[in-house]
């Protein structure tokens, strides 16, 4: 009874949360559930080249999903380190920001998951960017959500990963480079080895120790 009315609380925060953070939370969505999809079937029934589609889906699943991974979460937190004493920090009392987070992001995850089942139908190989894609998402969730906690600025927020999108793009256009996420073909071992998983649990730290900052400095009146 006690775990069913703390999930009912979690769900109730996480509604808040998005509705509070205005249209912002729909770009995502037109992003992984209305614009790729509809590349992907333009490329299917266009009779794209193989060559071709390979090239566009790394090119857009590395930018877009792993940066808007982070999207909501970044504006969810920016409630909690911008503001005091608003709605959502007097609803959501019961609930940590790092619940609501975790959450929204797990959402996220699943779609763009869907997202990148649906491109292996074009390209088979494609399922090996699941070891990429989800460790890049999780180092941008967990970037983002320090960088908002120790800055208490969204827009800073959002800097820093534009900017670690744009070093990753610089720094990988000729080699793969460790800690840096993008290649120009498919995910390979070594990047794996070098830089996915050293990812992974950097972003896992980091989004711990941004919630034990964000945890401190929420104040609820």
């Amino acid at each position: 009874m006690h775990n069913k009315k703390h999930m009912s609380a979690v769900f109730m925060a996480v509604r808040l949360s998005l509705k509070n953070v205005g249209a912002v939370r729909f770009a995502p969505l037109v992003l992984f559930d209305v614009l790729y999809p509809i590349l992907l079937c333009s490329m299917r029934f266009n009779g794209t080249e193989p060559e071709m589609i390979e090239v566009y889906l790394l090119q857009m699943s590395q930018v877009i999903f792993p940066f808007f991974s982070a999207w909501d979460v970044i504006f969810v937190l920016r409630e909690y380190n911008e503001s005091e004493g608003n709605e959502v920090l007097f609803v959501n009392k019961r609930v940590s920001a790092g619940t609501i987070c975790a959450v929204i992001f797990c959402a996220m995850l699943l779609n763009i998951s869907i997202m990148m089942a649906a491109s292996c139908l074009l390209i088979p190989d494609f399922v090996f960017e699941f070891m990429r894609i989800i460790p890049a998402c999780v180092f941008f969730f967990g970037m983002c959500g320090f960088i908002i906690s120790i800055s208490k600025s969204a827009a800073i927020s959002i800097l820093g990963g534009v900017l670690y999108l744009i070093a990753n793009y610089i720094f990988c256009i000729n080699k793969e480079v460790p800690m840096f996420y993008m290649s120009f073909g498919l995910v390979s071992s070594e990047l794996v080895l070098q830089s996915c998983l050293p990812l992974l649990v950097l972003g896992i730290a980091l989004a711990v120790a941004g919630n034990i900052i964000s945890k401190k400095r929420t104040v609820y009146n």
